[in-house]
C-alpha cells in the first residue's frame, strides 16, 4: 500500500534528490546519497527502493551502469524545496514538450 506523504526522513532524501540535480545537472548515485546521509550504501539503497514503492521517486536503469533518480510531484508536495520543470525533465514529441509524469 502507498504512502499518501512521506515520513520526514523519506522527505529529506527526496529533497536532496531533487536539490543535487538542480545544483550539478546530473542525478545522484547511491554512494553519493549514503555518505551525504552518513549512511551504508545499502541503507540509501533500501530507502530509494522504499521511495520508489511508494511512488514518491521514480528510479530507472538507463544502461548497465546509470540510474537516474527522479522525485515525483507526490513526493514533492510537502517539500520546502520548490518543483521547477525544466526541458532536461520534459520529453519532446510531435505536439511539443511533456513534462515526465505527465500523459501524451
Amino acid at each position: 500500500m502507498r504512502n499518501k506523504k512521506p515520513t520526514a526522513i523519506q522527505q529529506s532524501y527526496i529533497d536532496f534528490i531533487f536539490n543535487f540535480k538542480k545544483d550539478y545537472g546530473y542525478h545522484p548515485i547511491v554512494q553519493e546519497i549514503a555518505d551525504y546521509f552518513g549512511v551504508w550504501q545499502n541503507a540509501a539503497s533500501e530507502m530509494l527502493v522504499r521511495l520508489n514503492k511508494n511512488g514518491f521517486i521514480i528510479s530507472t536503469i538507463v544502461n548497465d551502469r546509470t540510474r537516474q533518480i527522479t522525485p515525483t510531484e507526490s513526493g514533492m508536495a510537502d517539500s520546502s524545496v520548490q518543483l521547477e520543470t525544466t526541458r532536461a525533465d520534459q520529453t519532446r514529441n510531435g505536439a511539443g514538450w511533456i513534462t515526465a509524469g505527465d500523459q501524451a
